[in-house]
């Protein structure tokens, strides 16, 4: 063994210690190997290379007080007034929020993929019945809209209004047009700005389509019918809220009460 290891070793170990003699504390060295072990353990472990952080502490500090020195003072942003797309659901009759009257529905758009140029869905559920209508939209916006609309009016020709009393829709560009398109036919109320609870019932109905068709998958690639076979698995599903009746039943039900 190296000579200096051993000497290492040595002034690792030594320990003072007293010892008593004549009343008098005579005080002397001696190695303890155990005291020797701990010390050599302690000392590895405060031998590593000390952190960078500590050596420009310095800098550091200098550096964040210039930063608070020179950063441009906040800026309020000015928000620009929201074009007003109607009626506000706040103005919506208690009737409608209670479900007690039919022909009250929630309508909005469901996306496949976020491209802005392929066909998407027009939803629309009544409130009371939960009685769900898709149509297909060329694309996402308040042309395809009011198209799709404009459509459901002549399917349903002079009994629209009495079935559609009101429709609530959110504030998307996609209704911009909705209440011009519906102008004297039926009452158009628009939600607050993202609140979608507020159309709680069409978001639902929007989740359980997504069952069908994935979130992210184009629209595209289904046809029509299959659409069309959706809407109908939803109508025809028993739902315990209508007494475990299903959605296409009530409907009925309540269409043939207004329908002349």
């Amino acid at each position: 063994m190296v000579p200096q290891t051993i000497n290492n070793e040595l002034k690792r170990g030594k320990l003072k210690q007293v010892k008593k003699s004549n009343g008098k504390c005579h005080y002397f060295f001696k190695y303890n190997a155990e005291f020797a072990q701990n010390r050599y353990r302690n000392n590895r472990q405060r031998c590593h290379r000390k952190e960078k952080f500590f050596q420009v502490r310095t800098f550091l500090a200098y550096f964040i007080e210039l930063l608070k020195t020179t950063r441009k003072p906040a800026q309020t942003k000015q928000v620009k007034n929201r074009k007003v797309l109607g009626k506000s659901i706040e103005e919506r009759p208690t009737s409608v929020e209670t479900r007690e009257e039919f022909g009250h529905f929630e309508i909005d758009t469901v996306i496949g993929q976020r491209n802005g140029s392929e066909t998407a869905l027009l939803t629309l559920t009544e409130r009371k019945t939960r009685f769900e209508i898709i149509r297909v939209l060329d694309a996402k916006d308040a042309d395809s809209v009011s198209y799709a609309i404009n459509r459901l009016a002549k399917e349903y020709g002079n009994n629209f209004s009495a079935v559609f009393r009101s429709i609530t829709a959110d504030n998307g560009s996609e209704f911009a047009q909705l209440s011009e398109t519906l102008n004297g036919l039926t009452e158009i109320y628009f939600t607050h700005p993202y609140t979608s609870c507020e159309r709680g019932t069409n978001e639902n109905h929007n989740g359980i389509i997504r069952r069908y068709i994935p979130k992210g998958e184009s629209m595209d690639s289904y046809h029509r019918k299959e659409i069309e076979q959706i809407a109908n698995k939803m109508n025809q599903l028993p739902r315990k809220i209508l007494n475990y009746a299903t959605p296409q039943s009530c409907f009925e039900q309540e269409l043939n009460k207004v329908v002349s």
